[in-house]
């Protein structure tokens, strides 16, 4: 049908905060079916983003999808340092040295705190794992529980920046540009 979709359309649109500095990273799914060999794209992509500090990491695999993480690799680091986030982190077992470490440890058990890792903000992960997803006061890029107004900020600069690395894409400018 018309509604088939490039990889790197999928990278673009969901990834685009994350490709301009302004997120640490950014989750989406896609199925083989819809977009060709997954595993190979990511290769080819990291091949071409690494050394942007860009970097694409398939996070649980089945049968039918597979999801993946797009961090920026410096922005993950300095954010997952941040002491507030290092103490909610190690009561959920993650003894941590590296980022890499951490996304191992998050690919192993892939829960609530994933929030962290995508940039939200703490206060928000914290009370949407207490609410258990529920009792949220409006649906941004995430479900927001604090400062209304902080968040939808930062979801109009998200989707100012997906339509913007889109329209670049559409005028043939390559995404690692």
């Amino acid at each position: 049908g018309g509604n088939i979709v490039s990889f790197v359309e999928l990278i673009a649109y969901y990834a685009a905060p994350t490709l301009e500095g302004m997120k640490p990273s950014c989750l989406f799914s896609c199925r083989d079916s819809e977009v060709g060999n997954v595993e190979e794209l990511v290769l080819a992509y990291n091949r071409c983003l690494n050394p942007k500090r860009i970097y694409l990491q398939i996070m649980k695999h089945s049968p039918d999808f597979k999801l993946i993480l797009v961090y920026h690799k410096d922005l993950l680091d300095t954010h997952l340092c941040q002491e507030d986030i290092q103490q909610f982190l190690s009561a959920f077992g993650y003894g941590f040295v590296t980022t890499r470490q951490a996304l191992y440890h998050l690919q192993e058990c892939f829960p609530h705190e994933i929030g962290v890792f995508l940039g939200y903000p703490l206060d928000d992960v914290v009370s949407f794992i207490q609410n258990n997803g529920k009792n949220y006061q409006e649906i941004g890029y995430w479900k927001i529980y604090h400062n209304l107004s902080r968040a939808r900020k930062t979801t109009a600069r998200f989707l100012q920046s997906m339509e913007c690395t889109l329209e670049k894409l559409q005028e043939g400018i390559p995404l690692e540009q």
